[in-house]
């Protein structure tokens, strides 16, 4: 009985420190709306050089921080169940096309970034199309961070264990010490080595919203990660 009693005790206590982890990033995203807005009018104007340079850096800066705020406000809702998870009509090829597309700016000189084209059998699934996009976005941006020189692919496959649709981004970055791939997916952790970048919820998101759409994530060999 003691022992529920503090199992209890200590869902109760994290629920308390999500939802005020929730609150506060929900309070910060309209400051940071409107930074953003009026770096992007300062990007328009026709500025000096100097001046047109601090502008972008802010607003490259601020879109990082807007990221921030929402990765923590998600993971605050995903953990405590706030965030509800659609059912509807998903189109594979559009998502990855959206999410190179989007990824563009992002790809450092001398990586090539690809989506192959999706086999008309898979190409349509069932599920939360803005989580699927803010997965697929993730799992981009996650192995941009990671490769220098090289290339990343999305491609989408047929899982042979179900038949069903796997998504898969494979980058040839410097890889990922063994040590640190079975704390990959979990909140506020990041891999030790350079381009690590952030605090760690990207993955961790990841993670929350295949589990909420009943699927999985593996990460094998060097820099694959299968989902």
């Amino acid at each position: 009985l003691e022992l529920e009693q503090r199992e209890a005790e200590a869902q109760f206590a994290l629920k308390s420190k999500l939802g005020f982890i929730a609150k506060v990033s929900h309070e910060l995203r309209n400051p940071l709306h409107g930074m953003l807005t009026l770096s992007e009018l300062l990007n328009q104007a026709h500025l000096p050089v100097r001046e047109a340079k601090a502008a972008a850096a802010l607003h490259r800066q601020s879109g990082v921080l807007r990221r921030i705020v929402d990765d923590l406000l998600d993971i605050a809702q995903l953990e405590i169940g706030n965030l509800r998870i659609r059912s509807e009509r998903v189109d594979l090829a559009d998502v990855l096309s959206d999410a190179v597309t989007v990824a563009r700016g992002t790809v450092p000189v001398g990586v090539d970034l690809t989506a192959v084209p999706v086999a008309p059998a898979l190409r349509f699934i069932v599920g939360d199309e803005d989580r699927i996009r803010q997965m697929v976005a993730n799992l981009v941006s996650n192995a941009l961070k990671h490769t220098a020189v090289g290339n990343v692919t999305v491609e989408v496959d047929q899982a042979p264990t179900d038949g069903q649709a796997r998504i898969s981004v494979t980058d040839s970055g410097s890889g990922i010490d063994p040590d640190d791939i079975h704390r990959l997916f979990e909140p506020y952790e990041r891999g030790k080595g350079e381009g690590t970048a952030g605090v760690g919820l990207g993955l961790a998101i990841v993670g929350k919203i295949l589990e909420d759409h009943g699927g999985g994530i593996e990460l094998r060999e060097i820099g694959r990660a299968h989902v």
